[in-house]
């Protein structure tokens, strides 16, 4: 499932709500033929006044009238820190001010990352006149910054294929809502949408029309990544293991846990106990690494359970012979292992919460993903009393919204 989000008119008040916000009552006559933007040429900055124009003055009415009343008008953008980085950071510093008055009217912001964020907040002062047909905006002052770092979006795209189009509209809404992390859940049982040229049998087998259509290659994927760097969006990929496993073993059944005499309802499990597992695992992310330069990389975890483990000869000797005492110290024992091998990559590694519930010792680095309804609140206090980073998933989720206010 996922949504598809647009801009609606917010009645020139910003959303979401600025830090510091001084209306004045008084407004300002402003047109697309009088208007103009001044600021330090950049890539990232070009694009984002030719995207703004379009949503200033076409957001309202096709045909607006031609008026020659209004005084001009131009927006002064200024960057403090003109360095611009070639992804965007986990630490992005989004700050921003914004002083519309009839005598200036600037927008200054620590980095090119505030300058999105505000020149979002100043299509959002636009007010439509509709009798009239011509635009005003309103005498403000703005001081701005984000309170969470990290505000993102999750699309599954591994149980529904979603075309690049749609994800670019996803991604549009976010940038209109100052979302600033798309997270993609590219693989699951379901699928394995996702083309890696080193082990091309993943998605020639795994994805639902294999090879031909329902697939991201590589220049998707680099395409995602780039659209989403011109709005300041992060992208952190999903590949859940080793629970969800059963489209990578589609094209790789060598990593999979034989449990013959377990119904699994035709799911697939990764085997914790093989060592090609994670030299794979290493070569695998390695190459997503170049095409993913986020620090983050989301490895799943949740809804393992231990049956087909537990009904597995190989495994059950294995942990015998290393002392490994239960099947959540054989689920300790694998993460250990892919947080050495995504440390070493240069990676932060997330998992979802079962993984933390079934008490496994993580890293301190570790970021705990909380989803699960029931007790959410406790959860987060659970893993954050760990000395975890935690992303609350739980109230959110966009086909179950009408629990997010009884938790």
């Amino acid at each position: 499932m996922f949504l598809l989000l647009w801009s609606i008119t917010t009645a020139s008040i910003p959303w979401p709500y600025p830090e510091t916000y001084q209306p004045t009552q008084r407004s300002l006559g402003i047109a697309e033929n009088t208007f103009s933007f001044v600021g330090s040429s950049n890539p990232i900055l070009d694009d984002a006044f030719v995207r703004y124009r379009a949503i200033f003055f076409k957001r309202c009415f096709s045909d607006p009238l031609i008026s020659h009343s209004e005084l001009p008008m131009t927006l002064y953008v200024t960057i403090d820190n003109v360095t611009i980085p070639s992804y965007v950071p986990h630490d992005m510093d989004e700050y921003y001010e914004i002083q519309i008055s009839s005598g200036r009217s600037a927008l200054n912001a620590h980095t090119i990352w505030g300058a999105l964020r505000g020149l979002e907040t100043f299509s959002q002062l636009i007010n439509c006149d509709y009798t009239q047909r011509s635009f005003s905006i309103e005498e403000v002052t703005i001081k701005d910054k984000p309170r969470f770092p990290y505000r993102g979006l999750m699309v599954d795209s591994a149980r529904h294929f979603i075309p690049l189009s749609a994800i670019y509209q996803v991604m549009d809404g976010m940038a209109y809502n100052k979302l600033n992390v798309f997270h993609w859940h590219l693989t699951d049982d379901e699928s394995f949408p996702y083309v890696s040229k080193q082990f091309p049998q993943l998605a020639k087998k795994g994805a639902f029309q294999p090879w031909q259509t329902h697939i991201y290659t590589p220049e998707d994927v680099a395409n995602v990544v780039h659209y989403a760097y011109m709005r300041g969006i992060r992208v952190v990929p999903e590949f859940d293991t080793p629970g969800h496993f059963t489209s990578w073993t589609k094209g790789h059944p060598e990593l999979q846990t034989q449990c013959p005499n377990v119904r699994t309802q035709g799911r697939a499990f990764l085997d914790p106990t093989l060592p090609l597992v994670y030299s794979f695992l290493t070569d695998f992310w390695r190459e997503a690494g170049v095409l993913f330069p986020d620090n983050m990389v989301h490895l799943g975890g949740d809804e393992l359970g231990f049956d087909c483990w537990k009904n597995n000869a190989n495994i059950t000797g294995f942990m015998a012979r290393n002392n490994i005492a239960s099947y959540a110290k054989l689920e300790e024992y694998y993460f250990d292992k892919i947080h050495s091998i995504t440390e070493k990559l240069g990676r932060r590694g997330i998992v979802w919460q079962d993984v933390f519930n079934n008490n496994v010792q993580l890293d301190k680095d570790t970021v705990i993903g909380v989803w699960q309804i029931e007790k959410w609140r406790q959860d987060l206090a659970d893993a954050t009393a760990k000395g975890h980073d935690v992303l609350l998933y739980s109230p959110w989720y966009l086909n179950m919204i009408s629990y997010a206010g009884n938790g």
